[in-house]
């Protein structure tokens, strides 16, 4: 036996040092692999979480020019061309998410499209709001909306709530778990906000 050993020696330092290079190999992929699986959640987490603040701060806006458009309308209703007219902020271009543009792939493509219906009729809202109110009066960084445009304009900014709510309710389910809602309902479900939700600009 020990001669068969001897004879066989190198061949089997060999194998044994060549598995070990080959467990080594695997093993060094396995933590490299771990480490990025990490770390694309990490990014994944934080590309949701800043896209979910901006998409508040954006849905508020919204929610807060079309409710100042339809209270100024309700006050001038029998005063619409020397009525007050109300002065809004012009649109900005939405900076974390232009940033984030090169990572929103991190997220499922569900979620990404809704983000970018969301971004786009945001947007869209601005845009409209701009080419109605077309005047002289504005200030820098503000646009005057006079009486006579005040209903046209709350509507702009209001198709564009739906596509935000939806968009925030999607970015606010917990990523470990998708059927676990931390804001308002599942995603998927398209029913008509109402009036009180519209108008909700505090995030809950």
């Amino acid at each position: 036996m020990f001669n068969w050993l001897d004879h066989y020696q190198t061949t089997i330092v060999g194998v044994l040092g060549f598995s070990g290079v080959i467990l080594t190999l695997w093993w060094t992929a396995r933590l490299a692999r771990i480490t990025r699986e990490e770390a694309i959640k990490r990014d994944r987490i934080s590309v949701r979480t800043a896209l979910i603040e901006e998409l508040q701060v954006i849905r508020a806006a919204c929610s807060l020019n079309c409710k100042i458009c339809e209270d100024a309308h309700e006050s001038n209703v029998d005063n619409a061309v020397e009525g007050e007219p109300v002065y809004i902020g012009r649109y900005e271009e939405p900076k974390i998410y232009s940033g984030l543009l090169d990572k929103i792939g991190l997220l499922p493509p569900h979620e990404v499209a809704c983000i970018v219906r969301a971004h786009l009729a945001a947007r869209y809202a601005w845009r409209r709001a701009e080419a109605i109110n077309q005047n002289d009066r504005g200030t820098p960084g503000y646009m005057c909306v006079l009486p006579a445009n005040l209903a046209d304009t709350g509507n702009a900014f209001g198709l564009a709530l739906n596509p935000l709510n939806s968009a925030f309710r999607m970015l606010k389910v917990r990523p470990e778990n998708p059927n676990i809602v931390i804001w308002g309902r599942p995603p998927g479900l398209e029913d008509k906000l109402s009036d009180q939700e519209l108008y909700d600009d505090k995030g809950q």
